[in-house]
């Protein structure tokens, strides 16, 4: 008995190791407390309101670079709980996040629209148990006009040559 309680307790420990390494922010927001749908879907409905509605914006590297070589990121999120009254230990939440970012020379930008859905277990005042699934669609893209290369950057003169052979 006493080794299959200290074998849980290595597999414990061991998995609350790795997940603290993995541990990440969302792109380009710092908040990461303002954006909870982007950061994980089990914290879909896990709010103390009914609803909750986020609009967040940055636009960040002003000046740096060629112009317009900035890093714009915009976000909406809205989610709420369904089913309070139905379940007295527990309910569900849905949401709804949209997100769209533009960064740098040549715009490599991505766009997404997701839902969430989480399933919030309240065990007590202070704890509550949640586990979410999202899901939705994204588009990468990338503006090639501005793309330069070192073949392009004519030796002799030291100047860059669109026109030179790539």
């Amino acid at each position: 008995m006493k080794s299959k309680v200290l074998f849980l307790a290595v597999i414990f420990n061991l998995a609350s190791c790795i997940l603290h390494l993995a541990s990440a922010q969302d792109i380009h927001f710092s908040q990461t407390g303002m954006t909870p749908l982007l950061v994980n879907p089990a914290l879909t409905g896990f709010t103390g309101n009914d609803h909750r509605a986020i609009l967040n914006y940055k636009n960040q590297w002003i000046g740096m670079g060629s112009e317009g070589a900035t890093y714009r990121t915009a976000m909406f999120s809205y989610d709420t709980r369904l089913l309070t009254k139905k379940f007295k230990t527990g309910y569900i939440g849905a949401g709804i996040n949209a997100y769209k970012d533009v960064a740098g020379d040549l715009k490599l930008g991505t766009t997404q629209l997701n839902l969430s859905f989480a399933g919030i277990v309240i065990i007590n005042k202070k704890q509550s148990i949640s586990g979410g699934i999202q899901g939705g669609y994204v588009q990468k893209n990338i503006s090639t006009a501005d793309m330069k290369w070192d073949s392009q950057y004519d030796e002799g003169s030291g100047i860059f040559n669109s026109f030179l052979e790539l």
